[in-house]
């Protein structure tokens, strides 16, 4: 891979980490408010209102780090997490797979994040030319 393309590809993963980041901090500032919505979602889902808070402060904070080069593999994972929690709410109360649609895709998403900022994984996409 030429250093074109991985800059381009670092680029890219930035791109969607930022605009990941976004949905995130704006689904979890709508739990953190109390939204109507937000609160009976984790009614149906028989949680306690403490948990509703609970997560969307995660999903604010790691929806900040997510945008952060350098928490971007933390944040990702947090929210992997978390949608796999979302999916298991809806599973567990028979919702149907159009509900668990929106949390897969960010899970996808999250996941695609997370391995390319994987301080573990061996890869060549950055987001900073390489020095010649």
């Amino acid at each position: 891979m030429t250093d074109s393309q991985s800059t381009w590809k670092g680029n890219a993963v930035s791109v969607l980490a930022v605009l990941v980041g976004l949905a995130f901090i704006a689904s979890g500032a709508m739990k953190l408010a109390g939204a109507e919505e937000a609160v009976k979602r984790f009614q149906d889902f028989n949680y306690p209102l403490w948990f509703m808070y609970l997560t969307g402060a995660i999903e604010v904070g790691s929806g900040i780090a997510i945008m952060i080069q350098m928490l971007r593999f933390w944040g990702a994972s947090l929210l992997i997490c978390t949608m796999i929690g979302a999916i298991y709410s809806h599973a567990r109360i028979g919702e149907g797979a159009g509900e668990m649609i929106p949390p897969g895709v960010l899970l996808v998403l999250c996941a695609v994040v997370a391995w390319a900022a994987c301080p573990f994984c061996c890869k060549t996409v950055t987001t900073e030319p390489s020095p010649r």
